[in-house]
């Protein structure tokens, strides 16, 4: 079975925030795969996958390193855009 989520997520965490033409990509190819009953049937497997991601949070003092903290900042800001593109719901997890 394909499982395409730590695929996208990995994407999400690379690309940076302010680079928003890569990330609308990424939730347009989501909101493409979620129209699909075929390929995708339940956002279940990438909302688990999503929120184990958002808690991996670089804490203070934690002995994290920028490229952990921008790469937090740019999976927070990816599921900001599909909770407002209504692929998912993460409203409590986005700042």
């Amino acid at each position: 079975m394909f499982d395409p989520w730590y695929s996208i997520i990995h994407s999400a965490k690379c690309l940076p925030f302010r680079d928003t033409v890569g990330l609308h990509k990424l939730v347009t190819l989501m909101s493409a795969m979620k129209v699909q009953p075929a390929l995708f049937h339940d956002l279940g497997g990438f909302t688990g996958e999503a929120r184990e991601s958002i808690n991996d949070s670089p804490g203070y003092g934690s002995g994290y390193l920028p490229p952990e903290a921008h790469a937090y900042a740019n999976m927070q800001y990816f599921v900001a855009l599909l909770t407002r593109a209504q692929v998912a719901d993460f409203c409590i997890y986005c700042i």
